[in-house]
C-alpha cells in the first residue's frame, strides 16, 4: 500500500505481514513456516516463552497444531491491557499447556516443569523455541522477506526503499531482513530497528550477532553471502519508553494517525512504537524519501478463536496482568 504523505515530503509504503495468514497473520508466520517442519522431525512438541499477550506464543500455538506440533507456553507478566487479555486468553485456549511464571526470576524454574511435563507425557524431550522464534533457523523466513522485497521493487510494486523499519523485540525479523536485504543486492536501504524491550535483548550486538549466526546456518548450507554492513542497520532506543508493553504518548498518537490516513489497527507494544518512531524520524529529517514500514501485526479477524477461549481470564492466571502504567 502507498500513498501515505510523511513530513519533510517522506512517502510511505506498508508491507502487509497483517495479512501473512488468513487465520493468524503477522511476522511470525514467516518464522514458523521453517520451524514447523524441523519440530515436527524433532517429535511434535516445543516449549517456548513469551509474555502475557504473546502472539508467537498464539500463532505457535494455532499453526502448531494444523500439523501436529504441541506447544507449551511458559508466560511472564505483562502490562494489562485489553489487548493483552484477548492474547492471553487465545493462549489459554489454543496452547497444549500454559505455564505462568510470578516474574522473570521464575522463568528456569516454570521451563524446567515444561520440559519434565512434555518428557512424562510424550516419552521423549521436547525440544525448546526461543522467545519470538528468533533462532537462526527462525530468521530464514525474513531473509526470504527480503529476497521478495526485491522481486516487489522489480516488478514495479514500489519504488527501492531508501529505509525499512521495523520493531525489534526478540529481534529475528530485524536479523533476518539484516541478511536478506544483503543478499537481495538491496546494500543502500538503511534497516531501522525500533526496541520496544530491554535494551540488552534488542541492541545493535544482538541483532547484528543473530545475523551472523543466521549467515552461518546458510553459508553451512552452501549459499555465499556478502558482508554484512554494520553502518546499514540502526536500532533505536528511544521509543521504548517504561518498558516491554507499557505504552506512551507517541504510540498512541501514531495510532490514531495509522488508523484514520492508513486504515491500520495497530497495537501498543510493537507496531505503534514503530509508527511512532517513524513519524518522528521523518519530522527531524533523519529519513530517506521513501519508507517502507512493515506491519508486523496479525490483522486476521479473532471472534471464532475468542468465542472458543475462556470468556474471562481465570484466576490462576491473572497474575500475568501488570497494572499498566
Amino acid at each position: 500500500m502507498s500513498g501515505l504523505a510523511l513530513p519533510n515530503g517522506v512517502a510511505a509504503w506498508v508491507k502487509r505481514e497483517d495479512r501473512a495468514h488468513p487465520v493468524y497473520g503477522g511476522n511470525k508466520v514467516r518464522k514458523l513456516e521453517w520451524l514447523l517442519p524441523a519440530l515436527q522431525a524433532r517429535g511434535g512438541t516445543m516449549v517456548t516463552l513469551g509474555a502475557g499477550g504473546s502472539h508467537h506464543c498464539i500463532a505457535s500455538a494455532l499453526l502448531g497444531a494444523q500439523v501436529g506440533v504441541k506447544v507449551h507456553a511458559v508466560l511472564v507478566p505483562q502490562p494489562d491491557s485489553e489487548h493483552v487479555r484477548e492474547n492471553l486468553r487465545l493462549s489459554l485456549s489454543l496452547a497444549h499447556r500454559v505455564w505462568p511464571c510470578r516474574g522473570n526470576l521464575d522463568v528456569p524454574i516454570q521451563v524446567l516443569r515444561a520440559f519434565w511435563a512434555a518428557r512424562r507425557e510424550d516419552g521423549h524431550w521436547p525440544a525448546w523455541v526461543g522467545p519470538g522464534g528468533s533462532s537462526p533457523l527462525g530468521c530464514l523466513g525474513w531473509v526470504e522477506a527480503a529476497l521478495e522485497l526485491a522481486d516487489q521493487i522489480r516488478a514495479q510494486a514500489l519504488p527501492e526503499p531508501t529505509d525499512l523499519i521495523v520493531p525489534a523485540g526478540s529481534t529475528g525479523t530485524a536479523a533476518g531482513l539484516h541478511v536478506g536485504l544483503a543478499l537481495a543486492g538491496l546494500s543502500s536501504v538503511r534497516l531501522h530497528a525500533v526496541r520496544v524491550t530491554e535494551r540488552w535483548m534488542a541492541s545493535h550486538r544482538t541483532v547484528s550477532g543473530l545475523a551472523r549466526r543466521t549467515v552461518g546456518l546458510l553459508e553451512r548450507g552452501g549459499a555465499r553471502v556478502p558482508p554484512l554492513q554494520a553502518s546499514q542497520l540502526v536500532v533505536h532506543h528511544d521509543y521504548c519508553g517504561a518498558g516491554y508493553g507499557h505504552d506512551t504518548p507517541g504510540s498512541v498518537q501514531a495510532r490514531e494517525i495509522a488508523q484514520t490516513q492508513a486504515g491500520l489497527t495497530l497495537e501498543a507494544t510493537y507496531t505503534g512504537k514503530t509508527f511512532a518512531a517513524l513519524l518522528d524520524l521523518a519530522s527531524r529529517g533523519a529519513l530517506g524519501s521513501r519508507v517502507l514500514f512493515i506491519d508486523t501485526l496479525s490483522s486476521a479477524p479473532l471472534d471464532d478463536l475468542l468465542a472458543r477461549a475462556p470468556a474471562q481470564v481465570p484466576p490462576a492466571f491473572t497474575g500475568l496482568l501488570q497494572r499498566a502504567s
